[in-house]
């Protein structure tokens, strides 16, 4: 049907014809040949081989007005497909993500060509979550802007802060798009509204479908003998999980052993996700939707439903369970010498904390009674150390972290923040996982495989901000040329100063972003040619994505490269795209929290360290790790003017300056739970001895 049409339309020269005519021309009768037509026409608009405008097609002419693509909506409305910009009033009702065809135009706004939606061709999803507020439905995700109409009746039994599903009709008007209320997604009195309300927000379903769930209902728990027969049986091995305290979805096991020749076998062992989560099932397809579990705070919103993710795939103790193993020869200086990938089967002796492990390993704590487990940690802390000395050999960036430990009494509220630092036990999965991935990526690199890529930092920027901070803030080495190893010495050398923390926010961000790919460029952080992930198939959406082409690699000859690629393509950008909300959502929902905690202290004192200057606020960080701001006018003793180029803050009268890491005393003016706001004001500076006095007293008062 596809050729007939292509074929009949390339006779037209270019000219249109209705799809009345096509119908007629191609003889199309009868409900079977019509509902194959009818979707042959919507398959070749979307492959962007045919228009269709107002029921008139022709071949998509391809040096012409017309172009295809997504629509990326920011947040001021505007929307870009690929670098063609068309603004909000003429996005004609298409949404974020949505498929359409625009026209473009000669017109230019700065660098950017204008362009109009003139067709959504296939909508990214029917149905949006909407809040009710001031009796009016306003769309939850970012980045959503339409004029909302539904019937009054629908209207009228809501209340305010509720969260309703709303399916869209694809008749729009006038810039107005109609839909119906089909039920309630999340009511103002549940548990934990607002972080429900932030993964909302950012595009994250708290629920599977029915189908879904019955789909993981099917699964069984029971391994059967035809599911074993081909795999490699590690059962009598001693594997074991090590994860955070409260971890319910275990992706990963360890297991090692000394080889005759003094070399370590290490082994990796990850859930075979992929066995259960088949291809195209309605599983794969919301695991693909979503792309990652969402933690927020002390909850999680999984990317597969419970049965799955805390069950039949976790790698529970003391069940057997599938899995896809990295076996790796590695030599005592820390360098992989061989590996092999191979479909096994593990029972686990043990489910280890961080916590135990770490009291083990590093206060020597007689914490775990099994003996063999205790060398086999001891053996596994000693290699951990070889490959970090091998990272730090290749030129491993290292930034100060960004995350945060907090801590929660008995009645779930948070009670304590601390940056998370990596321990031994941390960093021994870490090193693990890394080498597993190092492998992953090299063996599948001649077939079509999703890449974990990081270039290079944007050297003109990277240069200008390690220029501010020699001049600003502390001496630095100077670099000739912007190589792992080169910034790896820099960022070694400021973590003996105490600017370390606000000097890695400082470079970071002339750091791309680290993304999914489906071309293999290698990641710069990592100082590895060769990285991919697929230790986390639980979890990602990118790793099992992985795991599924791991195992149709055998009848790889069997399958259609080019949609292949094309579709790893899609997936890479939606996955890059989904953890950045994820990303974005997380964060929101520790400012929740800080604020939450900080409503109790409105009027108390805290000492604090500048994190970062803008043209009409601070944003500053407690000697407890809470984070807020300073508006300018906040800032008692002088009236101060921002001074962009040194990124500080001077006060005309007395002359005095404000700059990155000083520390300063803040009285809590006010906080906004809702968005997260802690506002401070600032009555002095702080001298340095002053400043490393850790509790601040309260007053008494």
């Amino acid at each position: 049907m596809e050729d007939e049409i292509i074929n009949y339309l390339k006779d037209k020269r270019g000219r249109k014809i209705s799809i009345s005519s096509l119908k007629h021309a191609l003889r199309i009768k009868g409900e079977e040949q019509l509902e194959l037509f009818n979707k042959t026409i919507s398959t070749l608009e979307e492959s962007s081989k045919i228009i269709n405008l107002n029921d008139e097609v022709m071949i998509f002419p391809r040096h012409s007005c017309y172009v295809e693509g997504h629509l990326r909506v920011k947040k001021s409305g505007n929307a870009y497909v690929g670098d063609y910009l068309i603004p909000k009033e003429l996005t004609n009702g298409a949404l974020n993500g949505d498929l359409v065809l625009i026209a473009t135009s000669n017109k230019m706004y700065y660098d950017k060509t204008l362009a109009m939606v003139k067709k959504i061709i296939k909508r990214k999803k029917d149905i949006i979550n909407c809040i009710y507020l001031n009796n009016k439905l306003v769309p939850c995700e970012e980045n959503t802007f339409i004029n909302l109409s539904v019937p009054e009746s629908d209207l009228s039994k809501l209340t305010n802060g509720e969260v309703v599903q709303v399916r869209i009709d694809s008749s729009i008007q006038d810039n107005i798009i109609y839909g119906r209320i089909i039920n309630t997604t999340l009511d103002k009195n549940e548990p934990n509204y607002a972080e429900k309300l932030i993964a909302l927000n950012h595009g994250f379903a708290l629920n599977f479908s029915d189908e879904a769930l019955k789909e993981a209902e099917m699964i069984s728990e029971e391994i059967k003998d035809d599911e074993i027969k081909d795999r490699l049986d590690l059962r009598d091995e001693l594997v074991f999980t090590i994860d955070g305290d409260n971890t319910k979805d275990m992706d990963d096991a360890v297991s090692i052993k000394i080889l005759d020749n003094g070399n370590f076998l290490l082994g990796v062992h990850i859930a075979h996700v992929s066995h259960y989560v088949k291809r195209n099932s309605t599983l794969f397809k919301e695991a693909e939707e979503r792309a990652t579990s969402l933690y927020l705070n002390n909850s999680v919103i999984p990317m597969l439903p419970k049965r799955l993710s805390n069950n039949i795939c976790s790698l529970n103790e003391g069940v057997d369970r599938l899995t896809m193993s990295t076996l790796m020869e590695i030599d005592r200086n820390g360098k992989i010498i061989s590996f092999k990938i191979v479909p096994s089967i593990i029972n686990s002796r043990a489910k280890l904390k961080y916590s135990t492990v770490n009291k083990l390993l590093e206060e020597n704590e007689n914490v775990i009674s099994d003996q063999e487990i205790v060398h086999s940690l001891k053996d596994m802390a000693y290699l951990s150390k070889l490959l970090e000395k091998e990272k730090e050999k290749r030129g491993c960036l290292n930034f100060a972290s960004k995350d945060y430990d907090i801590t929660y009494d008995e009645n779930n509220e948070a009670i304590e923040f601390n940056h998370h630092h990596q321990r031994t036990a941390e960093k021994l999965i870490e090193n693990f996982m890394l080498c597993a991935n190092e492998c992953m990526a090299v063996n599948y690199s001649w077939m079509p495989f999703l890449y974990r890529i990081h270039d290079k930092p944007k050297e003109e920027e990277l240069e200008v901000i390690l220029d501010f901070i020699n001049k600003n803030m502390v001496k630095i080495p100077k670099i000739k040329n912007y190589t792992n190893k080169s910034l790896q010495h820099i960022l070694k050398y400021l973590k003996t100063t105490p600017f370390f923390e606000d000097t890695s926010d400082l470079i970071l961000p002339t750091m791309p972003r680290a993304k999914f790919s489906t071309l293999n460029k290698g990641h710069f952080g990592l100082a590895l040619n060769y990285y991919s992930q697929g230790t986390s198939p639980i979890r990602r959406f990118n790793d099992l994505e992985n795991q599924s082409l791991i195992d149709i690699s055998s009848k790889i000859d069997q399958i259609n490269i080019d949609n292949l690629e094309r579709y790893l393509t899609s997936v890479a950008t939606h996955c890059s795209e989904r953890e950045r909300e994820a990303d974005k959502a997380e964060a929101e929902a520790t400012k929740l929290l800080m604020a939450r905690h900080m409503q109790k202290h409105i009027g108390e004192e805290f000492k604090a360290r500048i994190i970062g200057i803008c043209s009409n606020h601070l944003m500053v960080e407690t000697e407890d790790n809470i984070k807020g701001i300073v508006p300018i006018n906040m800032i008692m003793g002088d009236n101060y003017v921002y001074d962009q180029a040194k990124l500080r803050y001077i006060g005309r009268g007395k002359k005095n300056t404000l700059k990155l890491g000083d520390g300063v005393l803040l009285t809590l003016d006010s906080v906004i739970v809702e968005f997260g706001l802690i506002k401070f004001s600032l009555s002095k500076k702080l001298d340095n001895h002053e400043y490393k006095t850790r509790v601040l007293k309260k007053d008494n008062k």
